[in-house]
């Protein structure tokens, strides 16, 4: 299987060369991190920079609202210091202010580097010169916090990051925790989730959908729930809500069932829609369609839907990556684009409200592609607004 052996060629490469940065980026991966103000989506993503088609380092890209790529840089500004995972991105800051529309990337930090991980570390990029004007050592803050962690986003009013984290210490270890950091690196909010019972959830299938409400209010008036959407002991998936003044779960509903049209385990978040407040979702269908709904949280129903698809090839997976300031939602989407059953290209598409694709553009074929055996090795991978899970024919 040519994946495979790409793979085990990525840990011989790593076997011969421990003392590099480069070869513990034996992974590959991509995840959303927001879209900002003037409707410009941003993703992370491993990179191929010598085309021998193993990853080197982390790149970060905005894009256009019209899909073309915009601007692009290395988080790790080319210094010492690199990225040997990524741990997702955790929004844009928006709603005015002098870091507007700056974008936000968490990721296991290497310092030295020494092919060790030193941290997990948060940072917040000026978009133009591609500097990080802001970080924190998100295990430094919450030290009980491991490295199973996906960003929520941002709260907006002020600018506080949220983060869906694994305890791996302490006697809540083993528990999922959401929290909250300001921007001096403190930790000023948490609430445990618990992991052991059936109806709980299960932490490798977890990921962050966004900051939102139940009332259908716009999110720049008031926001006041962390939405998470994953799978539980059980096998349901299910999004809960979490009140970010109690820390109590507000409500939840499974969002799965029995049905080819109903989504099975392989579903994710893709963000909140900003004039009512109420999350995305994508993820696949039991008969292997891929498709995005809105759920309402009051009545824990959908109440908007599509399939998402694709005219350059088949879908083969899709990673989301947020909602835009015209409730338009995009998504990152791994494509077939020969008709060989091989995943080939990551693609980025938005839709409007009816369904209908606004754009539908490849992006830059150095955007490495998941591997099968990473599943393995990364666990199910869910980061930032949504995550990525590897399928096979």
């Amino acid at each position: 299987m040519k994946s495979f052996s790409k793979f085990l060629l990525s840990l011989t490469v790593a076997a011969f060369l421990s003392g590099s940065a480069d070869a513990a980026l034996n992974f590959d991966k991509l995840v959303g991190l927001g879209v900002d103000d003037a409707n410009r989506p941003w993703i992370a993503g491993t990179f191929d920079t010598t085309g021998d088609g193993l990853p080197d380092r982390i790149q970060m890209n905005r894009y256009t609202g019209g899909g073309a790529d915009d601007l692009g840089f290395d988080p790790s500004g080319g210094g010492s210091e690199s990225w040997l995972d990524i741990q997702g991105g955790t929004g844009v800051d928006t709603g005015g202010g002098g870091t507007n529309n700056f974008p936000w990337f968490a990721g296991d930090r290497d310092a030295e580097p020494d092919s060790v991980r030193n941290d997990i570390t948060s940072r917040r990029y000026n978009p133009l010169t591609g500097v990080d004007q802001l970080g924190y050592g998100v295990d430094v803050a919450v030290p009980n916090v491991g490295t199973n962690q996906r960003g929520l986003g941002v709260q907006l009013a002020t600018n506080q990051r949220f983060f869906l984290g694994l305890q791996d210490q302490g006697p809540n270890n083993g528990k999922l925790l959401i929290f909250r950091i300001n921007n001096v690196g403190a930790e000023n909010f948490g609430t445990n989730l618990d992991t052991a019972g059936a109806g709980d959830w299960n932490p490798s299938t977890t990921s962050g959908v966004g900051l939102g409400n139940q009332n259908g209010d716009n999110l720049y008036t008031t926001q006041n729930l962390a939405f998470v959407t994953g799978v539980l002991n059980n096998g349901t998936p299910t999004i809960r809500s979490y009140s970010l003044g109690t820390g109590l779960e507000v409500g939840g509903w499974g969002v799965g069932g029995a049905g080819a049209g109903d989504f099975g385990p392989n579903v994710k978040g893709l963000g909140i829609d900003p004039a009512i407040g109420q999350p995305w979702i994508v993820g696949e269908r039991n008969d292997g369609i891929f498709a995005a709904r809105r759920w309402n949280p009051s009545a824990g129903t959908d109440n908007l839907g599509f399939n998402i698809t694709s005219s350059l090839g088949d879908v083969i997976d899709v990673e989301g990556i947020g909602v835009g300031p015209n409730r338009e939602p995009w998504v990152a989407v791994l494509l077939d684009t020969d008709a060989d059953g091989k995943e080939d290209r990551w693609g980025i598409q938005s839709y409007d409200l009816g369904g209908v694709r606004q754009v539908d553009q490849l992006i830059s074929s150095q955007f490495t592609i998941p591997e099968p055996a990473a599943i393995v090795l990364l666990g199910l991978g869910l980061v930032g607004l949504a995550g990525v899970r590897q399928r096979r024919s």
